[in-house]
């Protein structure tokens, strides 16, 4: 009869290496739980996230209080200046004589060092940003070297206006011009020139003169076109020329009246005749030209017209100089 032998079993291991394995994993677990739980301290609150719109930092740059220049003391009389100079920590040397002085040692100034800025280990919240206010800018101290604006000096009167001709410059000139010996024909343009811009001519301004001059004038155009009843018609347009002068006129100048002979197609006829003279030659120039490039309407026939030309004396920014001091002075 044949036995059979059974596989001898492994040995069984204990309890607690059986359940070795399962509390490891457990308490991994609960490890990693607690790892995964958000912890805080209990007595700091959480801080908020700070924003940029609320939270804003001024800046105030805060200038340094002027503080007065410390007095120097004076060492009193009989004791060394190295007494006086002794520290505060340090005994007074009796001084000579036996005598000794009562007063105290002059304070040593000590630089003061600003305090450290004390460092923030965290963020303000924005309840204690928004209750402490910014500190006001300082204001400038009126006595610290500030200095009243300066006033400006006005200008100086303008002086008034030098006589163009000096007496003894003038006596010179006459005489040196007449000493040349010039052409008679020169002479007599330079002297009409001078009379033309000059002198004024009172009896040509009347209305005596201007009604002489228009009934020569109407006679001369008829005769010239054959036309009879040929009679000056008035233009209202209006006119004006500038004389720019340095020199001061003796008279005022009028308004310059010019008769002028039209086409049918407008153009001018001849040249525009003086009725009345504004007084100055030069002037009156200028009023002919001013009527000469004016334009005149078409109309069926020749006409005849009187214009009106104001005048003006322009004599710059400055006051006009007076071509004769002697007079003006006596």
């Amino acid at each position: 009869m044949t036995k059979r032998f059974a596989p001898p079993k492994p040995p069984s291991k204990p309890l607690w290496q059986s359940l070795l394995a399962p509390m490891l994993f457990a308490s991994l677990g609960l490890h990693a739980v607690l790892l995964m739980l958000p912890t805080g301290a209990s007595d700091e609150a959480a801080i908020p996230t700070p924003d940029p719109e609320q939270d804003s930092v001024a800046i105030t740059r805060v200038p340094p209080p002027s503080t007065p220049a410390a007095p120097v003391t004076q060492p009193v009389s009989g004791v060394p200046a190295t007494q006086a100079l002794q520290r505060p920590g340090q005994p007074l040397p009796p001084a000579q004589g036996g005598g000794q002085l009562g007063a105290p040692p002059p304070a040593q100034t000590q630089a003061r060092r600003p305090p450290a800025p004390a460092q923030q280990s965290r963020p303000a919240s924005n309840s204690t940003a928004a209750a402490t206010p910014s500190p006001a800018p300082a204001r400038p101290n009126p006595s610290a070297g500030t200095r009243p604006a300066a006033v400006p000096t006005p200008p100086p009167p303008s002086q008034p206006s030098r006589p163009l001709f000096n007496p003894e410059i003038g006596e010179r000139l006459m005489a040196y011009a007449a000493a040349l010996n010039l052409p008679q024909a020169q002479v007599d343009g330079l002297r009409a020139s001078v009379q033309n811009r000059f002198g004024f001519a009172a009896d040509k301004t009347t209305r005596e003169a201007y009604s002489a001059n228009l009934g020569a004038w109407e006679g001369s155009i008829r005769q010239e076109t054959g036309l009879t009843d040929l009679s000056a018609e008035v233009d209202r347009t209006d006119l004006s020329v500038t004389y720019p002068q340095r020199v001061c006129l003796a008279n005022e100048p009028g308004e310059v009246r010019v008769g002028v002979l039209v086409n049918p197609d407008g153009s001018q006829r001849g040249e525009p005749a003086v009725l009345r003279s504004s007084g100055y030659g030069a002037l009156d120039q200028k009023a002919l030209a001013a009527v000469e490039a004016h334009e005149f309407p078409k109309a069926e026939g020749i006409k005849a017209y009187t214009v009106t030309v104001a005048t003006r004396v322009d004599y710059g920014r400055r006051p006009c100089l007076n071509p004769q001091p002697e007079a003006a002075e006596s």
